[in-house]
């Protein structure tokens, strides 16, 4: 089951083409990676943000996938990680989180699954 919880009215200047691309890629790994299980999207206004969060309660990262992308949204050059064998796409987003000033987390859920949030500056 896919939820979509989300505010059709919130508006950002960031090109749509780009958020597209990142939103299509986050939520098709979630629903690639769940099986008899669900995919929650969620928005929300926090501060001066636009949060996107995408929940499944699928087969999830591993902590070494979780600490790999982590550092790789943290690394402001990105020199001295090791581009690995995880897949092209997630790479791809976050180098476009990073060009809209925008920020993204990973974590694995408590039960199980992975939870992702986007912050987008909200204008």
């Amino acid at each position: 089951m896919i939820y979509n919880f989300c505010d059709q009215h919130i508006l950002t200047k960031i090109n749509r083409n780009i958020l597209s691309s990142v939103f299509h890629n986050i939520i098709d790994n979630a629903v690639k990676h769940t099986s008899d299980g669900e995919v929650t999207i969620r928005t929300k206004i926090i501060d001066s943000y636009i949060e996107l969060e995408v929940t499944d309660t699928g087969s999830g990262m591993s902590d070494e996938q979780i600490q790999y992308y982590t550092l790789l949204s943290e690394d402001s050059t990105c020199e001295n990680l090791t581009f690995k064998n995880y897949g092209l796409g997630l790479h791809i987003v976050i180098q476009l989180i990073k060009k809209t000033n925008s920020k993204i987390y990973f974590q694995k859920n408590k039960t199980k699954g992975t939870t992702i949030k986007i912050l987008i500056t909200y204008e």
